[in-house]
């Protein structure tokens, strides 16, 4: 019976396109590197996992077919972190229910999107590859949690 999600792969012409992007700039811990691959995240948890690709070439003429969700405390922090490092956003952060949002390009120009708690997000792609990255949690009203989101 299938439980849950355990991760997503992203695969590439060049690992080596994607990696710096998601491991120095967003900050994802390595839980598993070898060569040609590389899983991030805490394993036992949901997992982003980067790799290299023989049938993988160039750019993805469709970046908006997947979206990949990341977790921040605070879109607008991560927005201002990521802005000033000249990530290029799509869309600045925005509340979407009970997600506050943020939709943005990553180094590769593929189409990220975070979404968070009320006020956090950060994103994620290949170069060119059909990705969007966004952050989950739970939106919080006047200081309190309203029980909403994930």
């Amino acid at each position: 019976m299938i439980k849950g999600l355990r991760g997503a792969t992203t695969w590439s012409e060049d690992l080596n396109n994607l990696l710096p992007f998601y491991r120095d700039l967003l900050g994802l811990p390595i839980a598993i590197q070898i060569p040609g691959f590389v899983v991030l995240g805490k394993l036992g948890a949901a997992t982003l996992a980067l790799g290299t690709h023989s049938e993988v070439r160039g750019r993805n003429a469709d970046p908006a077919r997947h979206m990949v969700a990341l977790e921040t405390d605070d879109v607008d922090a991560d927005w201002k972190r990521l802005s000033a490092a000249g990530v290029e956003f799509i869309e600045n952060p925005t509340d979407s229910g009970q997600l506050r949002i943020a939709t943005l390009k990553d180094v590769a120009a593929a189409q990220r999107s975070p979404r968070g708690e009320r006020g956090g997000g950060a994103a994620r792609d290949e170069p060119g590859a059909s990705a969007a990255d966004g952050l989950s949690g739970r939106r919080r009203q006047r200081g309190r949690d309203d029980g909403g989101g994930h």
